[in-house]
């Protein structure tokens, strides 16, 4: 019987750990979350544009046109670095991105474009919000300088 106990034990504090181990991991991977709203209005009329640093806004663009914003990713550190990008919310149906992931060697610049297309059968004089947000990781092995 206590043998038996004793494996129990054993496994729990194996699981427990692990768990630990795997959230830790999970937390002190990521370098930053950026996080920007996203905003295009459609219409029949020419692009406009929006300078608010934390707004990803696409300004007004014409059914069946196109706009484009661009971000430009740097890796500052000695170790490489991957970036996750994703888009939610009712403006992602119109946001393209060339992909979701960058990776970017020690001081690496990468410019990164992101684009909103309206098609043509859109709704005139809509406005679209939603999120594009920005995770920045690194390896594990970055703590320790490996």
């Amino acid at each position: 019987m206590k043998r038996k106990q004793l494996i129990i034990l054993c496994c729990t504090i194996m699981l427990l750990t692990f768990g630990i181990v795997s959230f830790a991991t999970a937390l002190l991977t990521t370098d930053g979350v950026v996080v920007y709203a996203v905003k295009l209005q459609t219409s029949n009329e020419t692009v406009g544009f929006n300078v608010d640093n934390m707004t990803l806004d696409f300004g007004i663009i014409p059914v069946g046109g196109m706009s484009k914003r661009e971000f430009l990713f740097t890796d500052n550190f000695d170790w490489n670095e991957t970036v996750f990008i994703s888009v939610s919310g009712p403006a992602a149906a119109f946001v393209l991105l060339p992909s979701t992931t960058v990776r970017l060697t020690p001081h690496e610049t990468q410019h990164f474009p992101v684009f909103a297309r309206v098609q043509s059968n859109e709704t005139i004089n809509a406005t679209y919000v939603g999120r594009l947000s920005i995770v920045y990781k690194r390896p594990i092995s970055s703590l320790w300088g490996n």
